[in-house]
């Protein structure tokens, strides 16, 4: 990842991708259209989580990233590991990319790989802000699909306190 990351830093154009919060917005706004967001309630919580860690995420050093590295996006080649789809780069921190590896590849070894290169406080407020994100994504995927609700519920009872 480092050796893609220094490839990107140089790059000059615009990635016309709105990243996370971008996404976020996004998945808020459709559980709304689907009325599965209660506005007073969770969705109030949801916004304002997603304002605290997005701003904290602007704050950091950004630079093009890949938006989306996990190992389902890296290719094993003759020539040595390649990553692919590019879709969602957008200029953020380097720690969004780790924090997408570490929660989809094997935990401990990213862990271990990470130390001493990426601010474990960078690393918490992309983590943080990218299981928000999951957590609507779960919502609007239980909507479609019913039998994926308890897992739903799981991720957005781990992420959001619930309402009183």
């Amino acid at each position: 990842m480092e050796r893609m990351h220094a490839a990107m830093r140089e790059f000059p154009g615009s990635l016309g991708v709105a990243g996370p919060r971008g996404d976020l917005s996004r998945v808020l706004a459709a559980l709304e259209r689907e009325r599965l967001l209660d506005p007073g309630g969770r969705g109030g919580c949801w916004r304002a989580e997603g304002d605290r860690l997005g701003a904290l995420m602007s704050a950091l050093p950004a630079q093009a990233l890949h938006g989306d590295a996990h190992p389902g996006n890296v290719l094993v080649t003759p020539a040595g590991l390649v990553w692919n789809d590019f879709e969602y780069a957008w200029h953020g921190p380097v720690a969004w990319d780790y924090a997408c590896m570490a929660a989809t590849g094997r935990p401990g070894a990213w862990a271990a790989a990470v130390e001493g290169r990426i601010d474990p406080a960078e690393l918490a407020v992309c983590r943080d802000f990218r299981e928000l994100f999951v957590a609507g994504w779960f919502q609007l995927l239980a909507h479609r699909f019913p039998h994926r609700a308890g897992e739903a519920s799981e991720v957005l009872a781990s992420t959001l306190p619930p309402t009183s």
